[in-house]
């Protein structure tokens, strides 16, 4: 897992405690005015129950206020939704399109990198529990 820096809706950084568990982690970059974004984040939303053991962070370069507006749900337990302020997350992990999934075992090793939208039963299919 990179050592990245990004922003909570609230404005404060990030800590990185979120990672330091032995959960799953999948990371999805997305752009608040990208359909297929819309399209893969409302899926993964109306699959929550698949994903009850794995934490989930949406993370965008828009701004905060367009975050907010894109999706009301931030649960810290399971979803956050963050701002690659810096595009800290953006260049480490080399984006080259919206959305852009990040699967990450339970030891935070990356499994899978999906660009553009993907089924769930293939986010699911990659999620290990080690």
């Amino acid at each position: 897992m990179p050592d990245i820096k990004l922003l909570k809706l609230d404005g404060k950084f990030f800590e990185n405690e979120f990672f330091n568990n032995n959960k799953p982690k999948i990371f999805i970059l997305f752009s608040t005015d990208c359909d297929l974004c819309k399209d893969e984040i409302n899926l993964i939303f109306e699959n929550m129950q698949s994903f009850k053991n794995v934490q989930i962070c949406f993370i965008s370069t828009d701004p905060i206020d367009s975050i907010k507006k894109f999706t009301s749900f931030d649960n810290e337990q399971t979803v956050l939704l963050l701002q690659d302020v810096n595009l800290d997350f953006t260049q480490k992990m080399d984006v080259k399109r919206f959305p852009s999934i990040y699967i990450f075992d339970s030891k935070n090793i990356l499994k899978k990198k999906i660009e553009g939208t993907a089924p769930i039963q293939e986010i699911l299919e990659n999620i290990t529990y080690e």
